[in-house]
């Protein structure tokens, strides 16, 4: 069960990391929610890591968000090149 919860939730920080970046998509919208999804737990993981990981900071979201823009820009300076 919570595996299916942890695919969730990388799925809908996936699609909120690609609606932060502008531009069109290189590999498209599944592509970016698989990127959201290894984002998400790479920069949850780092944000625990930092101490951020305490109940009711937000933190987790936010380190999960910005590890799922990172990787979808890491996989779009690949693609072009």
């Amino acid at each position: 069960m919570q595996v299916l919860m942890f695919l969730t939730l990388g799925l809908v920080i996936g699609v909120a990391a690609r609606l932060l970046l502008p531009g069109r998509a290189q590999g498209g919208w599944s592509t970016s929610i698989i990127l959201g999804v290894a984002g998400s737990l790479g920069g949850g993981l780092l944000g625990g890591l930092m101490g951020l990981g305490r109940p009711g900071l937000g933190a987790e979201w936010v380190m999960s968000v910005l590890g799922a823009v990172a990787m979808i820009l890491v996989y779009d300076a690949m693609m072009r090149g």
